[in-house]
């Protein structure tokens, strides 16, 4: 069996997980839910809908055909038709593990989606949901209508991002998924919220592929900068001063000058298109 990924109820202050699928592939994705406490859920137990502060998943079994578990992934809160609506099943010996097969004709549009995995009472009362990222990257496999959306390679390529061996001075890379498909749709948010107001677009089907990547990348450094501020601490210790995260200023002004950038040409993409809608309706 494939490794679970852990989620928890809520993003509160834990990293929202993410699902990478190829575009037009089947995925098969194994979920182990936890509570707000981090301890594993019980799905074979019936929630409980008295009044609590949190549902309680300590009533009556549930067999197996009862067990209403879905995974849902939208491009928007706005959006009225799911891009998929999966049901899950239990993974055998586990009361905690729930298995998904995303089928292919579920992933034809890449992007990147907000997602949750819900528990039902019945067939239609939420009780319980946890939140998580689904990511369709295109492929050469599919021939796609446009440019079609970023992929987290790009991205990480773009600010050498990389994995350990490639990156001489970081254990590590620096930004998760989470963060990065943060950025790509805070990017489409802004143009989508900046008057005027020409054309939406959503991770589906942004157009402006290079600007995109400028402005994913003003964004992830802008938060980076934060990050910085506020964990730095400078300390010393037998004559040696450790100020490791002192990197705001520098994380700052690049992010600044992308974000800027991308401003800039949009405001201009903006105008053209606006101008070009006025005189083609004469």
């Amino acid at each position: 069996m494939i490794t679970p990924i852990e989620l928890s109820p809520t993003g509160g202050a834990s990293l929202i997980k993410s699902i990478r699928v190829t575009a037009g592939a089947r995925k098969q994705v194994v979920f182990r839910l936890v509570n707000p406490d981090g301890q594993p859920v019980d799905l074979t137990r019936e929630v409980l809908t008295a009044p609590a502060p949190a549902p309680t998943f300590e009533g009556r079994p549930v067999n197996k055909a009862g067990l209403n578990v879905r995974l849902l992934a939208k491009t928007d809160f706005t959006q009225a038709s799911p891009m998929f609506d999966v049901q899950g099943t239990l993974v055998e010996g586990t009361v905690d593990t729930v298995e998904f097969i995303i089928e292919s004709a579920q992933t034809g549009v890449p992007g990147a989606y907000l997602a949750e995995v819900g528990q039902f009472i019945g067939n239609n009362i939420l009780a319980y949901s946890w939140p998580c990222y689904v990511i369709v990257e295109p492929s050469v496999y599919q021939t796609l209508c446009g440019t079609g959306p970023l992929t987290l390679a790009e991205i990480r390529l773009s600010i050498q991002d990389l994995e350990n061996g490639e990156v001489s001075l970081l254990d590590n890379v620096e930004f998760t998924d989470m963060h990065i498909v943060y950025a790509m749709r805070k990017t489409v948010d802004l143009w989508n919220e900046t008057a005027p107001q020409v054309q939406s677009f959503s991770t589906q089907d942004f157009p402006y592929r290079y600007h995109w990547t400028v402005g994913t990348v003003g964004f992830l450094l802008d938060s980076a900068a934060a990050r910085y501020r506020r964990d730095r601490l400078a300390y010393s210790a037998g004559g040696v001063t450790i100020d490791d995260q002192n990197k705001s200023q520098e994380y700052q002004a690049i992010a600044d000058a992308k974000l800027g950038e991308f401003r800039q040409w949009m405001m201009k993409e903006k105008v053209r298109l606006n101008m070009d809608t006025v005189w083609s309706s004469f």
